[in-house]
Formats: C-alpha cells, structure tokens, sequence
C-alpha cells in the first residue's frame, strides 16, 4: 500500500478502497471454486500504518468474507 522509499502514506480511503476490491477478487475466486493465496500483512518500514484504528477490523472483514 505505501512505498516505503518515498515515504508515502496511503489515506483511509485509499486503504479501504483497496481492501475492497482484494475482498472481491478474492470472494469471486471462492464463487468461482478456486482457491486463493496466502496473504500476510507487513507492517514494517518507515511509513507504519498500524496505529490506525480501522486496520485490525478490516484486516477480519477481508480474512471472514474469503475463508
């Protein structure tokens, strides 16, 4: 989401529209019977955005919605 190089912070809204649409990738892939890959949160580097309050909650929507 962030490039760690420049510095860059993505918004809220950059991050839930993002999520958003792996969701339904991923829920599509379900639909269709196939399987999904692995996913990891980093939360490293010089723009750490695991402060945000919303993150945890989204992380759980996206890991119940393609499980």
């Amino acid at each position: 989401m962030g490039v760690t190089l420049t510095n860059t912070v993505p918004s809220k809204a950059q991050i839930m529209s993002y999520f958003s649409y792996v969701q339904s990738v991923m829920a599509d892939r379900i639909q269709a019977g196939k399987s999904n890959g692995e996913m990891a949160w980093f939360n490293g580097g010089l723009n750490n955005i695991g402060n945000e309050s919303y993150l945890p909650e989204l992380w759980a929507s996206l890991v119940a919605a393609t499980s």
